[in-house]
Protein backbone atom coordinates (compact mmCIF):
# COMPACT_ATOMS: atom_id res chain seq x y z
CA UNK A 1 0.00 0.00 0.00
CA UNK A 2 1.35 3.48 -0.82
CA UNK A 3 2.93 5.28 2.08
CA UNK A 4 0.78 7.81 3.94
CA UNK A 5 -2.54 6.35 2.76
CA UNK A 6 -5.25 5.95 5.38
CA UNK A 7 -6.07 2.25 5.36
CA UNK A 8 -9.59 2.71 6.73
CA UNK A 9 -8.94 0.40 9.69
CA UNK A 10 -7.48 -2.49 7.70
CA UNK A 11 -4.27 -2.43 9.75
CA UNK A 12 -6.29 -2.70 12.95
CA UNK A 13 -8.19 -5.65 11.50
CA UNK A 14 -4.91 -7.34 10.54
CA UNK A 15 -3.54 -6.91 14.06
CA UNK A 16 -6.78 -8.24 15.55
CA UNK A 17 -6.56 -11.31 13.33
CA UNK A 18 -2.92 -11.93 14.32
CA UNK A 19 -3.62 -11.77 18.05
CA UNK A 20 -6.75 -13.91 17.83
CA UNK A 21 -4.79 -16.96 18.95
CA UNK A 22 -3.54 -15.10 22.02
CA UNK A 23 -7.04 -13.96 22.94
CA UNK A 24 -8.45 -17.48 22.54
CA UNK A 25 -7.32 -18.44 26.05
CA UNK A 26 -9.29 -15.55 27.57
CA UNK A 27 -12.59 -16.42 25.93
CA UNK A 28 -13.44 -19.25 28.33
CA UNK A 29 -12.56 -17.13 31.38
CA UNK A 30 -14.59 -14.05 30.41
CA UNK A 31 -11.49 -12.18 29.23
CA UNK A 32 -11.40 -9.21 26.88
CA UNK A 33 -13.68 -9.36 23.83
CA UNK A 34 -12.32 -9.55 20.31
CA UNK A 35 -11.59 -6.16 18.76
CA UNK A 36 -14.26 -5.07 16.30
CA UNK A 37 -13.19 -5.37 12.68
CA UNK A 38 -14.26 -2.75 10.16
CA UNK A 39 -17.00 -4.04 7.88
CA UNK A 40 -16.09 -2.08 4.76
CA UNK A 41 -13.11 -0.32 3.23
CA UNK A 42 -13.50 2.95 1.36
CA UNK A 43 -12.96 3.06 -2.40
CA UNK A 44 -9.51 4.73 -2.12
CA UNK A 45 -8.33 1.91 0.15
CA UNK A 46 -9.75 -0.75 -2.16
CA UNK A 47 -8.05 0.79 -5.20
CA UNK A 48 -4.79 1.00 -3.26
CA UNK A 49 -5.03 -2.68 -2.34
CA UNK A 50 -5.83 -3.83 -5.87
CA UNK A 51 -3.71 -1.51 -8.00
CA UNK A 52 -1.12 -0.29 -5.48
CA UNK A 53 -1.80 3.38 -6.25
CA UNK A 54 -3.03 6.19 -4.03
CA UNK A 55 -5.86 7.73 -6.06
CA UNK A 56 -6.14 10.68 -3.68
CA UNK A 57 -2.53 11.80 -4.20
CA UNK A 58 -2.03 14.53 -6.80
CA UNK A 59 0.49 13.53 -9.46
CA UNK A 60 1.67 17.12 -9.93
CA UNK A 61 2.17 18.40 -6.39
CA UNK A 62 1.89 15.28 -4.20
CA UNK A 63 -0.90 16.84 -2.11
CA UNK A 64 -4.15 15.17 -1.08
CA UNK A 65 -7.14 15.40 -3.40
CA UNK A 66 -10.57 16.07 -2.00
CA UNK A 67 -13.69 14.48 -3.40
CA UNK A 68 -15.96 17.20 -4.72
CA UNK A 69 -18.74 15.30 -6.52
CA UNK A 70 -20.04 11.96 -7.71
CA UNK A 71 -21.12 11.95 -11.33
CA UNK A 72 -23.72 9.25 -11.87
CA UNK A 73 -25.46 10.43 -15.03
CA UNK A 74 -23.89 9.70 -18.39
CA UNK A 75 -25.08 13.02 -19.87
CA UNK A 76 -23.33 15.02 -17.14
CA UNK A 77 -20.19 12.90 -17.45
CA UNK A 78 -20.09 13.46 -21.23
CA UNK A 79 -20.47 17.22 -20.77
CA UNK A 80 -17.62 17.35 -18.24
CA UNK A 81 -15.32 15.24 -20.45
CA UNK A 82 -16.06 17.43 -23.47
CA UNK A 83 -15.30 20.57 -21.45
CA UNK A 84 -11.96 19.02 -20.48
CA UNK A 85 -11.20 18.25 -24.12
CA UNK A 86 -11.43 14.48 -23.64
CA UNK A 87 -13.38 11.98 -25.70
CA UNK A 88 -16.79 11.32 -24.22
CA UNK A 89 -17.38 8.22 -26.31
CA UNK A 90 -15.45 5.01 -26.48
CA UNK A 91 -13.46 4.18 -29.61
CA UNK A 92 -15.30 2.08 -32.19
CA UNK A 93 -14.93 -1.65 -31.88
CA UNK A 94 -14.15 -3.95 -34.77
CA UNK A 95 -16.89 -6.36 -35.77
CA UNK A 96 -16.60 -9.90 -34.48
CA UNK A 97 -15.02 -12.33 -36.87
CA UNK A 98 -16.57 -15.65 -37.78
CA UNK A 99 -15.24 -18.78 -36.10
CA UNK A 100 -12.83 -20.88 -38.14
CA UNK A 101 -14.42 -23.53 -40.30
CA UNK A 102 -13.87 -27.05 -39.04
CA UNK A 103 -13.20 -28.35 -42.51
CA UNK A 104 -10.18 -26.04 -42.69
CA UNK A 105 -8.83 -27.30 -39.36
CA UNK A 106 -8.53 -31.00 -40.13
CA UNK A 107 -9.46 -33.55 -42.72
CA UNK A 108 -11.45 -36.70 -42.00
CA UNK A 109 -10.52 -39.99 -43.60
CA UNK A 110 -12.73 -40.80 -46.60
CA UNK A 111 -14.36 -43.78 -44.85
CA UNK A 112 -15.27 -41.77 -41.70
CA UNK A 113 -19.06 -41.33 -41.42
CA UNK A 114 -18.57 -38.17 -39.33
CA UNK A 115 -20.35 -39.48 -36.22
CA UNK A 116 -19.12 -41.41 -33.22
CA UNK A 117 -19.98 -45.13 -33.14
CA UNK A 118 -22.61 -46.12 -30.57
CA UNK A 119 -21.33 -47.28 -27.21
CA UNK A 120 -21.29 -51.07 -26.54
CA UNK A 121 -23.49 -50.71 -23.43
Amino acid sequence: MPEGLDDGGAEGARVAWEVEGELERFRGSGGPPMPERPRFLGWPQLLARVFGVDVLRCDKCGGRRKLSAFIVGSREACEILEQLGLHATSPPTAPARAPPRQADCFELPPDDPGVDPPSPD
